[in-house]
């Protein structure tokens, strides 16, 4: 919760992988049988640059660890939780629009506002 937004990337129409980053951290997870399991993750630098495979990160990567699959011409659910203003967001994103993707507000419940209420339906996703 001390983070200004965690931001995941799942591959569209997949629930069984997703990129995570927080502040300069990102990392890519594998789900299996309901368990996130860490397979990659790296320290993101202050040093832009362009991104081949996760084209949606313009910063360096620094200290990786693991493997990371080729996610070059892929589309991402994007989901944005600001936990300060108790928002989400989310958004496809592609590598020809990810520079101007606009986030849509999801409606939170004050009910149902905990802190993994971050990932909501997308109805635009096929």
């Amino acid at each position: 919760m001390e983070a200004s937004s965690l931001q995941y990337y799942f591959p569209e129409n997949t629930h069984d992988r997703f990129i995570e980053v927080n502040n300069n951290v990102i990392r890519y997870y594998k789900i299996t049988k309901n368990t996130a399991y860490l397979k990659w993750q790296a320290f993101i630098s202050e040093k832009t640059t362009t991104q081949d495979n996760l084209y949606f990160i313009n910063r360096a990567f620094i200290k990786e660890n693991g493997a990371l699959p080729n996610f070059k011409d892929t589309t991402f659910a994007n989901f944005r939780w600001m936990p300060h203003i108790t928002s989400t967001g989310y958004g496809l994103i592609t590598k020809e629009n990810w520079n101007d993707v606009v986030f849509k507000q999801a409606e939170l419940p004050q009910v149902n506002l905990k802190e993994n209420y971050i990932i909501v339906d997308i109805p635009e996703e096929k």
